[in-house]
């Protein structure tokens, strides 16, 4: 690793750089062959990008850049559909009396007095998704405690709302999606007014969302 002169090297090419802690940075670089190697598989690359995007080699970067832009393009558009389609399945969802929260009209959430909203999202895939689709359904409902469930990444999840004027009366987000997720053998936590967690075992997730008028 030493030289008397940089000129002993002869070809060098950098091939990364980045810290390996405070004050110290690594360099990795290939000499000689393998260099001329490195750069002929950089060569071998470049060609066959071009060809796949049928473009010069002077306009392969303005090409990337609008394929890109594209690609997130469409990333807001599936991702604004599947909300809808989330949306649309959550508020299929039967309104119900449990304990003292009385119910309104079971066929809309329009004028509802109170109830408790508990369903299983199918449609929703993310973690936020889920979140939004349940700030998504609360504008016309005055008074309720909402319960949904999904399974992301292979596993359960859940998100718990209680509107305040329930909160004041004892009811409390975090103590239902606690016992919720020790259902599922998970956990979670949040404000009496909103709380979320996830499990391990989506097999029991139904279990679980059966469970909500025992905890209310």
């Amino acid at each position: 690793t030493h030289v008397s002169m940089t000129g002993e090297i002869g070809y060098f090419n950098i091939i990364s750089e980045g810290s390996i802690g405070a004050g110290l940075r690594r360099i990795e670089a290939v000499t000689g062959r393998e260099a001329e190697v490195y750069v002929a598989n950089q060569l071998t690359n470049l060609k066959q990008s071009i060809e796949i995007l049928k473009v010069a080699p002077e306009a392969l970067p303005e090409k990337l850049i609008y394929l890109n832009a594209e690609l997130e393009k469409n990333k807001l558009r599936v991702k604004n559909l599947e909300l809808k389609l989330a949306f649309e399945e959550a508020k299929q969802f039967g309104v119900q009396k449990i304990g003292d929260v009385a119910v309104g009209s079971p066929q809309t959430f329009s004028g509802l007095e109170s109830g408790v909203i508990v369903g299983h999202v199918k449609n929703a895939h993310t973690v936020d998704m889920l979140g939004e689709v349940a700030d998504g359904l609360s504008p016309d409902v005055k008074s309720y405690i909402l319960v949904l469930a999904a399974v992301i990444n292979d596993k359960p999840f859940f998100v718990v709302k209680v509107t305040l004027d329930l909160v004041d009366i004892g009811y409390s987000a975090v103590k239902i999606i606690k016992e919720l997720t020790k259902i599922t053998g998970g956990g979670g936590g949040g404000r009496a007014d909103f709380a979320q967690g996830g499990g391990k075992d989506k097999g029991k997730l139904d279990e679980a969302l059966r469970r909500v008028k025992d905890l209310i």
